[in-house]
């Protein structure tokens, strides 16, 4: 017992030390949403509003103030079949077309896709949450590719 609350001070004192931050701290975005649009797939724009809306109240004299449209797709397709022509493999991708301008400029688009392959399952309601747990995925992957890219979009922009 003594020798987890040892090491537990330890980890914490390390981590204290090298100066850890998160890399999406409010303190270091110099972007903020102004307006943000959404259209597509009702289940990832909630995702992707939900996301994003932290960045709406991040106000600052000295940040890029961004309009967004964000348009959303997902497509599932078969990528290979048995010789009973039933599908054995599916690949599920998810698109995010990326509308942007700053006060004053015109309007940028940008598109973010992110797809995997998984293999199909006999129980269709284990396979529709498996679908839907990789469109979680996916979309998270490219919230977080968007975030990045309107970071560096602002840091240009300065």
């Amino acid at each position: 017992m003594i020798k987890k609350i040892f090491s537990s001070l330890i980890v914490l004192m390390i981590l204290v030390g090298c100066g850890y931050q998160p890399i999406y701290s409010s303190k270091n975005l110099n972007f903020n949403i102004n307006q943000l649009e959404l259209k597509g797939d009702i289940d990832l724009n909630r995702q992707i509003r939900d996301r994003l809306s932290n960045f709406q109240s991040n106000k600052s004299d000295q940040s890029v103030i961004y309009n967004i449209k964000i348009n959303t797709t997902s497509n599932r397709t078969i990528s290979t079949k048995d010789a009973k022509g039933n599908p054995t493999l599916y690949a599920l991708t998810v698109t995010i077309n990326l509308s942007y301008s700053t006060l004053g400029e015109t309007e940028k688009d940008k598109s973010f896709s992110e797809s995997i392959g998984y293999q199909n399952n006999d129980n269709k309601f284990d396979l529709k949450r498996y679908e839907n747990t990789l469109k979680i995925n996916l979309t998270n992957t490219i919230i977080e590719d968007i975030i990045l890219f309107l970071q560096n979009e602002a840091d240009k922009n300065k």
